[in-house]
């Protein structure tokens, strides 16, 4: 329903945006200010990317009926079209490269899967070669200089102040409340540029660093490696599958920022560590009956 309402927004939109004379692509403008459903274009290219994620793998559980199979195919489409048209860079190659993990643990290998595998890699090549968004990642002269026409740009100045204060600072932190005004310095200080927005940290994992310390940041890393293990323990696939997207993103988003990101990151954990618990819990009480 969300995919659906956001697309019909675009549409009936007729508005033209332009953003530092390059023509973007409004439907990142017109996400974000939609009512009641508004999001930014990364969080929501998020949902796109864990929905594709829950079809993925009931597909791999559903049973062979042409008609399950045709909506779950169907849905993966429609949200990857979706994902394709905010095309946020950072959740497109953190979901491709989730789903190569998906294909490399669960597949045969046979002469057509190979052959999809190739297809696909050749569709993805295609991407950098004619997205401008996606050509950025490989255009050394995008990462040259400060410049808001490029993402890449930004984050080199964005990355060489958090190392640098990472680095002068890596024991204690500099304290939740007081690292985006030292960002802030180390921004008016190195480009102006970076002075026109908030820029955080764009990197979860260096967020924690800053703000806590090296030892908050490996109470944060054992958090996530304790739950990845448990669901690898419990065969729990999608919590794998999931986890897998959400720590490759955390190297380019403090997507726990903002509540859109935490909430539902934190809710999966939790509502599926319960469901293993009953499931253990009622195995253990079946076997003693």
């Amino acid at each position: 329903m969300f995919s659906i309402l956001i697309l019909f927004n675009i549409f009936i939109d007729d508005t033209t945006i332009y953003y530092s004379n390059w023509y973007t692509n409004k439907a990142r403008t017109i996400i974000e200010n939609s009512r009641f459903i508004g999001q930014h274009p990364i969080y929501a290219s998020v949902f796109f990317g864990i929905s594709i994620l829950f079809a993925v793998d009931i597909l791999k559980n559903t049973e062979n009926k042409i008609s399950n199979k045709a909506f779950y195919y169907s849905a993966i489409l429609f949200n990857f079209f979706l994902l394709l048209f905010f095309l946020s860079k950072g959740v497109l190659l953190a979901l491709l490269i989730t789903l190569f993990a998906v294909f490399f643990m669960n597949t045969k290998w046979t002469k057509k899967r190979i052959a999809f595998l190739l297809v696909s890699i050749f569709l993805i090549s295609c991407l950098f070669t004619f997205n401008r968004r996606m050509n950025e990642l490989i255009n050394i002269d995008t990462y040259k200089s400060v410049n808001t026409n490029y993402s890449t740009g930004l984050r080199v100045g964005i990355y060489k102040c958090v190392y640098g204060l990472a680095k002068d600072n890596w024991i204690l932190g500099y304290g939740p409340g007081n690292t985006q005004e030292v960002l802030n310095d180390c921004y008016a200080s190195n480009s102006p540029v970076l002075l026109e927005k908030t820029y955080n940290s764009h990197n979860q994992y260096l967020d924690v660093l800053l703000k806590t310390g090296i030892f908050g940041l490996l109470v944060f890393l054992s958090f996530l490696i304790i739950n990845y293990v448990k669901a690898k323990k419990n065969k729990n696939f999608i919590v794998t599958y999931i986890l897998i997207f959400y720590y490759i993103i955390f190297l380019i988003e403090n997507i726990l920022l903002r509540q859109s990101g935490v909430i539902l990151f934190y809710f999966f954990i939790t509502f599926f560590n319960k469901v293993d618990s009953l499931k253990h819990n009622g195995n253990a009480t079946a076997k003693h009956l």
